[in-house]
C-alpha cells in the first residue's frame, strides 16, 4: 500500500514478497516524489541499508501464531485473570459475518473518538461502515448493550487488527476478552499469523512526536499480556533531511488526518459501495483495443473514469 503526503511516495508495511528497492525509488521518482518506506520489515531495512538509506526503528508489531497460542504459561497469568474477570462482569462476545449493528457501532465510535478528541488516519484504521462487511468483526455485549468491538482486516492465512472502540466506564478486561475470542477464531480456522498491530518503539525518536505519550506504556503492557512475538519496524529513506521530513509529515498525518468521507449508499435492502480507482494511462503495445476504440487511455482519475474507452473484461 503505498500513500502520497508532501512530496513523499510512501510504502507502508512490510512488503509481500522480494522487494526492489531500486525499482521503487525509480517509480517514485519518476512521480516527482521521495521514496519511503514506513512500517518496513527486517529485509526491506538490510536492503535499505545496502544502498546508502537512512534506517530508524520507529514501531514494535505484537505477532500471534495461533495455532500454538494458549492462555496457559506464566507469561499469560495476567491475561487468565482478567478473562476471569470478564466471565463474572457478564461480558460476551458475538462475532457475525453479515448482519451488522452498523448504528450501535457508529454509536460506539463516536463514543471512542469523543473521548481520544479525533480518529487516528493514515496507517490507523477509521471506522468506515464500507470496509466492515469486508472484516471480521467482534462485539462485545453488556447484557444486551454494545459496548466495545474490534474489527481485522483477513487474509487467506493472516488477520491483523485494524479498529479497536469502546465506550467509556466499560470494565478494562473487556478488550482482553475481545482479542482473545479473535485469536481462538483464528486457531479454528487455521491462520498462521494474527498482528496485534504496532506500538511506537519505546524511547524512538518518532515516539517524541506523539501527543498521547502517557498512553504508550499502557498500550504496551495491554498487548504484552497475550505474549506476543514483537517485530522490529523501521522508517527507511534515502538521506537525513529527508528522514526527518518523512518523520515530522507521517506523525501528522497520522494524528491530524482531516475529514473522513463514509461512500456507503442505501440501496434498497442491499448496499451499494461505489469504488473510485484511479485509471492510469495505457502502452498501446500492452492493449489490443477493438475496432473504434482509442489505442491508449487517457491520464484520468475519479468520477471521470465512467467516460474511459476501455474494453470488455
Amino acid at each position: 500500500m503505498c500513500r502520497e503526503r508532501l512530496g513523499l511516495g510512501i510504502a507502508i508495511g512490510p512488503a509481500l514478497g522480494l522487494v526492489d528497492l531500486r525499482a521503487f525509488s525509480k517509480l517514485m521518482r519518476r512521480a516527482g516524489l521521495t521514496p519511503v518506506l514506513y512500517k518496513a520489515g527486517q529485509s526491506e531495512a538490510s536492503a535499505a541499508r545496502s544502498l546508502g538509506w537512512r534506517v530508524l526503528k520507529v514501531a514494535e508489531e505484537a505477532v500471534i501464531e495461533p495455532r500454538v497460542w494458549t492462555i496457559d504459561g506464566p507469561s499469560r497469568r495476567q491475561l487468565r485473570r482478567h478473562l476471569r474477570h470478564a466471565e463474572q462482569a457478564g461480558i460476551r462476545i458475538v462475532t457475525s459475518r453479515r448482519a451488522l449493528p452498523l448504528a450501535e457501532m457508529a454509536e460506539v465510535n463516536a463514543a471512542w473518538t469523543l473521548k481520544n478528541r479525533r480518529e487516528r488516519g493514515f496507517s490507523m484504521g477509521r471506522f468506515a461502515p464500507e470496509l466492515l462487511y469486508r472484516q471480521r468483526v467482534f462485539l462485545a455485549y453488556s447484557r444486551d448493550r454494545l459496548i466495545a468491538f474490534a474489527t481485522f482486516h483477513t487474509g487467506a492465512q493472516d488477520w491483523s487488527l485494524d479498529l479497536v472502540r469502546h465506550i467509556d466506564g466499560i470494565p478494562d478486561v473487556t478488550m482482553h476478552l475481545l482479542l482473545t475470542s479473535a485469536i481462538e477464531a483464528c486457531r479454528a480456522e487455521d491462520i498462521d499469523r494474527l498482528s496485534l498491530a504496532a506500538v511506537p518503539a519505546a524511547g524512538g525518536n518518532i515516539a517524541r512526536l506523539v501527543p498521547d505519550k502517557a498512553l504508550l506504556p499502557g498500550l504496551r503492557r495491554f498487548k504484552q499480556s497475550f505474549a506476543p512475538r514483537w517485530e522490529p519496524r523501521y522508517l527507511c529513506v534515502k538521506g537525513s533531511i529527508p528522514l526527518a521530513r518523512a518523520a515530522v509529515a507521517i506523525a501528522a498525518a497520522i494524528h491530524y488526518p482531516g475529514p473522513h468521507t463514509s461512500r456507503l449508499r442505501p440501496h434498497g435492502t442491499e448496499t451499494e459501495i461505489r469504488f473510485e480507482l484511479p485509471v492510469t494511462s495505457c502502452d498501446a503495445q500492452e492493449w489490443n483495443p477493438q475496432p473504434g476504440q482509442a489505442s491508449a487511455l487517457p491520464q484520468i482519475t475519479g468520477p471521470a473514469h465512467d467516460r474511459r474507452p476501455l474494453p470488455p473484461s
